[in-house]
């Protein structure tokens, strides 16, 4: 569990609805300025993309999650790609998405380190932030930084792998809606 300040992040409801909606990959987030925008599924793609302005969505995948070879990546620097803690709390999990679209320029497939990161506001625990580097020609790290993810963190395993099988909706009374 993580040990933090109290907030509206860590509460229960928004926990589940963080694992339901984002961690299971069943809602994307999205974000970025200027001419790219960037869509993130958690466990399947990045995509980066523009919007012209006759509507028409222009895009470059970035690359797809493969949970072998994620494993396999984790092992090969288990130092630098390993869940990252802090005071016996983990802050950060780093996941590789491998096979984008071509990158002409370096005759291979994109891909692109998605970091999540646990990182506390003050004033928008539910905000998530998004950035984008390029330390190298078509190899991209995104990284998520929310309040939000700082609870789910605590339950992913060496791998980085966020162990948490997403629930049912709870209503009162304890039963499951029809």
């Amino acid at each position: 569990r993580f040990e933090g300040v109290d907030s509206l992040a860590n509460n229960r409801l928004i926990v589940e609805d963080t694992v339901n909606r984002i961690i299971s990959g069943r809602e994307c987030i999205y974000g970025g300025e200027g001419w790219w925008k960037y869509e993130f599924c958690y466990g399947k793609s990045v995509i980066q993309y523009h919007i012209g302005e006759d509507g028409e969505r222009s895009e470059i995948l970035l690359g797809v999650f493969d949970e072998k070879v994620h494993k396999a990546w984790i092992d090969e620097d288990p130092k630098q790609r390993s869940p990252k803690k802090y005071n016996g709390q983990i802050t950060q999990i780093s996941h590789i998405y491998i096979k984008g679209d071509i990158c002409h320029e370096v005759r291979a497939h994109r891909s692109v380190e998605v970091r999540l990161r646990c990182k506390t506001a003050d004033n928008s625990p539910l905000a998530i932030s998004l950035s984008l580097s390029e330390p190298n020609l078509c190899q991209y790290i995104l990284t998520l930084e929310s309040e939000r993810f700082c609870e789910p963190l605590q339950y992913s395993d060496e791998y980085g792998l966020i162990a948490l099988e997403p629930q049912e909706p709870s209503v009162p009374g304890g039963t499951k809606p029809v």
